[in-house]
């Protein structure tokens, strides 16, 4: 046992296990409280033995843990295919917003940020953590609130939180969370991400975000070679994301506007004639006014379709003619080198009809 004594009088008393001098290790010698402590032999006469730790070694300790922590984090986000297309610089960035979050066996993870009280992307360093529900599912009848998975290192759960249109996005089933180890997991809001990094749809291009954009055919220059990821990127950047409820109309029989849209979330139906067809999630639909656009030079043309509708609560990412030329290489080869071109040239438009076509588009907004 010991004794802790202030000018003389003893003040505390300590047994095996407990901590002495906590605050000491915080503040410096001027403020550090100034004691004495002495051993109490016990009945037999033995002394106490004590483990001491100064403010030098303390710092140290904190500071190479700190590294360590700063480099696990870092090279999750390096070796996660989610992150593969973000900038560098910005990996960097990312890394240090990223908070820790310790747990315990049995615990039930938040899938929520306590103070803003939205949804996390959260990724596990260490443990093993399973996710129940928690679905995204094509169609919302395919959704299964008992589905689960394992996430160990590496692995995530709240991916929609930083899709382009992720501040629009929701779970078709609960999302529960709970540890089947002890570990450590870290997690981001929506909001810290862009005030650290930059707004997803700018930055980020996701695998998801990559395969949906590689497969709308109205954007690709020649349709046997690929969209490169900043393509890509500048594309997702200049979409604009829109939410539909069930059964809102997204366009109608008379709309001669020209644009490709990409169903981010949902379904959205089709009517033509009699008959109607279905666009899930990765969808694309508009690509043969679009085309037609562009052959003929005229802005606006008959639409292809009797109304489009949503069949659900969903969310499409629109890209507008004008829109389109704004992009840097809407009218270049994949060398950069002359108009835009495809195998049979006779149906892509020459290179004065897209000059007229910009500026029609020029004095006549395209919605």
């Amino acid at each position: 046992t010991l004794s802790v004594e202030v000018d003389g009088k003893e003040v505390a008393e300590a047994k095996a296990g407990d901590t002495i001098g906590d605050t000491n290790l915080y503040h410096s010698s001027q403020m550090r409280q100034k004691s004495v402590i002495r051993v109490k032999p016990d009945a037999s006469g033995r002394g106490a033995s004590v483990m001491r730790i100064d403010q030098k070694t303390y710092r140290h300790i904190l500071q190479t843990q700190s590294n360590k922590s700063d480099q696990d984090r870092l090279q999750l986000i390096q070796t996660m295919p989610y992150f593969e297309h973000l900038n560098p610089q910005l990996q960097k960035k990312l890394a240090t917003a990223l908070k820790p979050m310790a747990f315990g066996k049995g615990d039930r993870i938040p899938v929520v940020h306590d103070s803003s009280g939205k949804d996390i992307l959260c990724i596990v360093s260490r443990g093993r953590l399973v996710c129940r529900g928690g679905d995204r599912a094509a169609l919302a009848a395919d959704a299964n609130p008992k589905a689960t998975r394992p996430v160990t290192r590496g692995q995530y759960f709240g991916d929609h939180v930083l899709e382009a249109a992720g501040d629009l996005m929701w779970l078709d089933t609960p999302l529960k969370v709970k540890a089947e180890s002890e570990g450590v997991a870290y997690f981001i809001d929506r909001q810290t991400f862009e005030a650290v990094v930059g707004k997803p749809k700018d930055v980020l291009l996701t695998p998801q975000a990559a395969f949906d954009i590689q497969h709308i055919e109205g954007l690709k220059m020649n349709k046997f070679m690929d969209l490169s990821i900043s393509e890509m990127q500048d594309t997702q950047s200049i979409m604009t994301n829109k939410f539909y409820k069930a059964n809102e109309t997204i366009l109608d029989a008379h709309d001669t506007s020209v644009a490709l849209y990409l169903v981010r979330q949902g379904t959205v139906k089709i009517k033509k004639g009699r008959f109607h067809r279905l666009k899930i999630a990765g969808g694309c639909f508009g690509e043969e006014v679009f085309h037609s656009a562009l052959a003929t030079g005229v802005p606006t043309v008959k639409p292809d379709h009797d109304g489009v509708v949503a069949k659900s609560d969903c969310i499409c990412s629109k890209l507008a003619l004008e829109d389109f030329f704004k992009l840097p290489w809407s009218q270049l080869d994949r060398q950069g080198k002359s108009p835009r071109q495809s195998v049979k040239k006779t149906a892509l438009p020459e290179k004065a009809k897209q000059a007229e076509l910009k500026k029609k588009l020029s004095t006549k907004k395209v919605t």
